[in-house]
């Protein structure tokens, strides 16, 4: 079987997006932490590996010929017991307790602290990255703790990014109240709004570490092309993390118990709302794959 891309060459990839047939010098592999795919540079999907009957690998091991992709709603309800399962609830717990009292530790220690709270969201990045990325292509086991060699990176990319995409989100609330003078409805509505596309561009970064991902017409665009399950996927981040900022407040007074449970509540819903985030992709990544790569990259 031929490449689609190049007629000379054998295919030995097949796309689970676009459903072309591929060779190596058309996909590039993804990693981030210790999770890895191969991805198809034409539209962005995840590819399998091609057997020499033409059969895809990983379809024949799991004996199918076509993936049940369970629906978003279906996903949406069991991302909430994601946390809990038997691998996941020991990440749940040493995470909680790690990065609540090292970031606890490092607000105490003010402006000398600051190092190590960029290093701390750092790694929280890369591994909340590796929930949405991993959910997304198909994985329903939580991913493992990633290196720490790699926040270095993470820094000069993916966290630069999502601190640009949230002054995108918040700068017209911010800039309103600067020349307004008012907190009023208008802002209230600014920053709703700024929650709202928040988590698309969180999911459009993590899916792609470019910075297309910052371009607001692109994030506006992928909003609607599936805008019924966009704004319940956003609704419910949005819930989330009041939820994690009502939590500091409710179990602040509680000595040790209350840090223990402010902490575990916090990265439960933390865990959640990547996970939504990573099925959200997975149930809509035919809407997604659509788009032209050449005007993508042009961004």
């Amino acid at each position: 079987m031929a490449c689609k891309n190049h007629g000379d060459k054998e295919a030995v990839y097949q796309c689970n997006s676009c459903n072309g047939c591929f060779c190596k010098s058309c996909i590039e592999e993804r990693k981030i932490g210790d999770f890895s795919a191969l991805i198809c540079r034409d539209c962005g999907g995840k590819c399998d590996e091609l057997l020499e009957d033409g059969r895809v690998k990983n379809k024949v091991e799991r004996k199918a010929q076509v993936t049940e992709v369970a629906s978003f709603w279906v996903e949406l309800f069991r991302s909430f017991l994601y946390p809990l399962k038997s691998g996941a609830r020991s990440f749940l717990f040493t995470g909680a307790i790690f990065f609540g009292l090292f970031f606890r530790f490092s607000r105490m220690a003010g402006i000398f602290g600051l190092p190590l709270i960029i290093i701390l969201c750092s790694y929280l990045l890369i591994y909340i990255f590796q929930i949405i990325v991993t959910s997304a292509y198909g994985d329903d086991e939580p991913p493992g703790w990633p290196g720490m060699s790699q926040w270095i990176d993470m820094v000069f990319g993916p966290l630069l990014f999502i601190l640009i995409a949230t002054v995108l989100c918040y700068a017209p609330s911010v800039a309103y109240v600067y020349y307004t003078h008012n907190f009023d409805f208008v802002f209230w509505l600014l920053v709703l709004g700024g929650m709202f596309v928040h988590p698309m561009f969180l999911l459009l970064i993590a899916m792609t570490e470019k910075i297309a991902a910052l371009n607001p017409l692109l994030v506006v665009v992928s909003i609607f092309k599936v805008p019924v399950e966009y704004f319940v996927a956003a609704v419910m981040f949005i819930l989330l993390v009041g939820i994690r900022y009502i939590s500091r407040g409710a179990f602040s007074g509680i000595p040790f118990v209350g840090f223990i449970v402010q902490e575990l509540l916090m990265f439960y819903c933390l865990m959640v709302e990547m996970r939504i985030l990573g099925v959200f992709y997975r149930s809509n990544e035919a809407h997604f794959s659509d788009e032209d790569p050449e005007a993508v990259e042009s961004v």
